[in-house]
């Protein structure tokens, strides 16, 4: 003899609310994995910072010619989505545009959120060395282009200020400064647009 199990007959009422419960969870699950989706994904910007010319801003010497976010192209002064670790995985590619041979060069970038007082921003320094260079970078021949990042130890520094001074690490602006280029020959600038013309 098979056991019977005691069937439960729904009301219409009762069918209505069973549906009714079951629509509310599944909204609340999408409204949930929505949120969760917004918090990795924000709108970031990367883009030029306004300074006063330098007598050598004209001088062309490097020149940001590519930004990726985790390999996803990125143009200045445009809005792109990434993810809170976006500063990580941002890479510059640099290339010399001068006629002679680079040994060292450096740039600034800063970031608009950390207001410091009297109009400075947090920034951070990118810095190319070929001759200390542990890692084997090369002397960078006009034309040749090499690609930076923002130093790890660097960036845990940022967070902290910026924690510290605004209360969050999810920064979503960056700005390009100017920057320096020292040659093979001994001769340096500095104060040079890293811009295209």
């Amino acid at each position: 003899m098979i056991p019977s199990l005691p069937l439960r007959v729904l009301t219409p009422i009762g069918e209505l609310r069973m549906k009714t419960s079951i629509y509310r969870q599944l909204c609340a699950v999408l409204i949930l994995l929505a949120s969760i989706a917004a918090a990795q994904q924000a709108t970031r910007l990367i883009d030029w910072q306004p300074v006063v010319p330098s007598p050598n801003a004209n001088v062309r010497a490097i020149q940001v010619v590519g930004i990726t976010v985790n390999a996803t192209h990125v143009i200045t002064g445009e809005p792109f989505s990434a993810n809170d670790d976006w500063l990580d995985k941002l890479t510059f590619k640099i290339r010399n545009v001068s006629d002679k041979t680079i040994t060292v060069f450096w740039f600034h970038v800063a970031f608009p959120e950390i207001d410091l007082g009297d109009g400075g921003h947090a920034g951070l320094g990118i810095l190319y060395e070929s001759d200390k260079s542990p890692d084997g970078r090369n002397r960078i021949a006009p034309g040749s282009e090499v690609e930076v990042t923002l130093a790890a130890d660097k960036l845990h520094l940022l967070r902290q200020t910026s924690n510290r001074m605004i209360g969050t690490t999810h920064l979503t602006r960056l700005n390009i400064l100017p920057g320096a280029a020292f040659f093979d020959d001994g001769s340096s600038v500095s104060g040079i647009s890293l811009r295209r013309p």
